[in-house]
């Protein structure tokens, strides 16, 4: 599995976040044929002649493992070189890799994200260990356009997008790629109200508030006092980490 780039420019003063112009590497987009699909987030891994494989980035001046299959050629810029090595079984390291692969009903050729609770956190929140068929669940996006993709992201419990075009070739955009977090601001007030009355008579409002920070109509700290002022109109105690 070669490494995708990422769907907009970075920023060339801090690199972890994108700039709302696309990369002209990546027009291709737009052709017709091209899926959208979530992106979960694991650990990729691969079934390649019917064999577990996981991925492994040989770092610069290092060696590759006896064995490994190198997924393309190694990063111009920071020399890593990814490469799929096998899986063992007497591995306690590849553990969660077996059982998700026990789980998988159809064991064919392909690449796949380990997701589980013991892989990153459980961001998947999965109650077992699954390998799950990347470009699997498709997305039905109404746009290309960088704040459209913002407010989707910052909106949806995903890592972010892959997009795959018919001749194999990909590209994606994280949630990070934005500068949120895995949990997004609205996801974290619903959070902290979970178990509290009446929290489904405000849910749509909260979300409302988020849309509007979200597309720049009101700061972080008016989404905040927004947010306090709905629980204190239906007389709701504020939760002590508010």
């Amino acid at each position: 599995m070669r490494k995708i780039p990422t769907l907009f420019k970075k920023e060339p003063q801090n690199l972890a976040i994108v700039t709302a112009d696309l990369d002209p590497n990546n027009t291709w987009v737009y052709d017709m044929g091209v899926k959208a699909t979530r992106k979960y987030d694991g650990s990729a891994c691969a079934i390649i002649d019917g064999k577990l494989y996981k991925r492994y980035d040989v770092k610069k001046g290092r060696t590759a493992p006896v064995g490994a299959i190198p997924c393309q050629e190694p990063d111009v810029i920071t020399g890593h070189h990814p490469h799929w090595i096998a899986c063992e079984e007497n591995k306690p390291e590849d553990k969660y890799f077996f059982e998700g692969y026990n789980n998988l009903t159809n064991k064919i050729n392909g690449t796949y994200e380990l997701c589980g609770p013991k892989v990153q956190g459980n961001p998947e929140k999965l109650d077992a260990h699954q390998l799950i068929p990347h470009g699997q669940y498709i997305l039905q996006l109404n746009s290309l356009d960088y704040d459209y993709l913002k407010i989707y992201l910052s909106l949806h419990d995903m890592e972010g997008i892959v997009w795959h075009h018919p001749d194999g070739r990909m590209c994606k955009l994280r949630k990070s790629d934005f500068g949120f977090k895995k949990l997004t601001c609205k996801n974290k007030f619903l959070k902290e109200l979970e178990g509290l009355k009446n929290i489904s008579n405000i849910e749509t409002e909260i979300t409302d508030i988020f849309n509007m920070l979200f597309v720049n109509h009101i700061t972080h700290r008016e989404a905040y006092d927004k947010v306090l002022k709905v629980i204190k109109s239906i007389d709701i105690t504020k939760p002590e980490n508010l």
